[in-house]
């Protein structure tokens, strides 16, 4: 492994693999990539999820286990071109709800999370969202109403923790002004999560 980060350090002084680089040397995750085959490494990176989605589900009663009982369809993240502020992106958030809402004909939800994005000196949304609205419709959607940088949109995975990751920067932001719970059933939603609760006791 010594000889490896040597090499690679040789050809690429910029890689992020490397945690400190004085001893004792400590490495990033991602360096296994460099000793294991990519269905392997794609293996462990998910039971890592996994195991974290599990880990994550033992924080009783709050907003994000509340929210992890709920079906999802997408998990979406929006970078835009210029910087931004967090009141520009919770305006978005809740215009793009708007614009969901009005082209679905089933239950819509939607909870996101603004948060500060250095690389481009503003602020970015992370967003999980229940619409029967197809990907690419979704993508096309976020596109029309916001001149967007960068954007990932991909299908809900119950086995890995994008509420809990979503959910991150919700204590530390402004007491709740940056981020939402959307929805157009959320009353029934709600009396689900007790459903689900008063079942398993939690």
């Amino acid at each position: 492994m010594e000889r490896r980060r040597i090499k690679l350090l040789k050809e690429n002084p910029d890689l992020n693999w490397f945690k400190m680089k004085s001893k004792p040397f400590k490495y990033n995750f991602k360096m296994m990539q460099e000793f294991t085959s990519p269905e392997l490494f794609d293996l462990i990176q998910r039971n890592r999820s996994l195991s974290n989605t599990i880990e994550c589900m033992h924080s009783h009663d709050t907003l994000e286990q509340h929210l992890s009982f709920l079906n999802w369809d997408y998990f979406i993240t929006t970078t835009y071109k210029g910087p931004i502020s967090k009141m520009e992106c919770m305006t978005f958030m809740n215009e793009l709800y708007c614009e969901i809402e009005s082209k679905s004909t089933g239950d819509n939800r939607m909870f996101y999370t603004t948060e500060t994005y250095s690389a481009s000196n503003g602020n970015h949304n992370h967003f999980v969202l229940k619409s029967d609205l197809k990907q690419y419709q979704v993508r096309e959607l976020i596109e029309q109403l916001e001149p967007v940088g960068l954007l990932d949109v991909q299908r809900y995975d119950y086995e890995l923790a994008a509420i809990f990751y979503i959910c991150k920067e919700v204590s530390r932001n402004d007491n709740g002004l940056y981020w939402g719970v959307l929805g157009n059933n959320l009353k029934a939603d709600g009396i689900k999560i007790k459903n689900i609760k008063d079942a398993v006791h939690i």
